[in-house]
């Protein structure tokens, strides 16, 4: 690989986490952010237990954000009960972490995906996508 396409790459990745991680906490929570949260909780809780079927925690997707979530709680020994979510700075901080988290998982799909793209087609292809990806408003604002 040339020193200068892993420069790019290297600015591509920054890039990336760049437009996605200075203003955690700082975007609009709805409603159904919270209920995330508790879902989470209560799907480790459920996987701990070994209560299989109370894993499932509401009839539409969200399997994988559970799977990611659960595994932060896990890492970091996060206290497991859905009332502290009920505390504000607990909270505010809890969804920071979380979607920390989630970015980072992101982050690491999309360098998979930029080298994958690389080997598929060839350089200048992968860092197109990863520029475009990288910068496109909408993606930014659902990751």
């Amino acid at each position: 690989m040339k020193i200068r396409n892993l420069l790019f790459y290297i600015f591509v990745v920054i890039l990336f986490f760049s437009a996605r991680i200075p203003q955690l906490g700082e975007d609009i929570v709805n409603a159904d952010a919270a209920r995330w949260h508790a879902r989470s909780i209560n799907f480790l809780n459920s996987l701990k237990s070994g209560d299989y079927k109370g894993t499932y925690q509401h009839n539409q997707p969200g399997v994988t954000l559970m799977w990611v979530e659960s595994l932060r709680l896990l890492i970091f020994k996060t206290e497991l009960n859905t009332q502290k979510l009920n505390d504000s700075s607990f909270y505010i901080e809890n969804n920071i972490y979380s979607k920390l988290t989630l970015v980072l998982v992101l982050g690491l799909l999309f360098i998979i995906s930029i080298y994958l793209l690389s080997n598929l087609f060839n350089s200048e292809i992968a860092l197109i996508y990863g520029l475009i990806f990288s910068t496109e408003p909408f993606v930014i604002g659902i990751d």
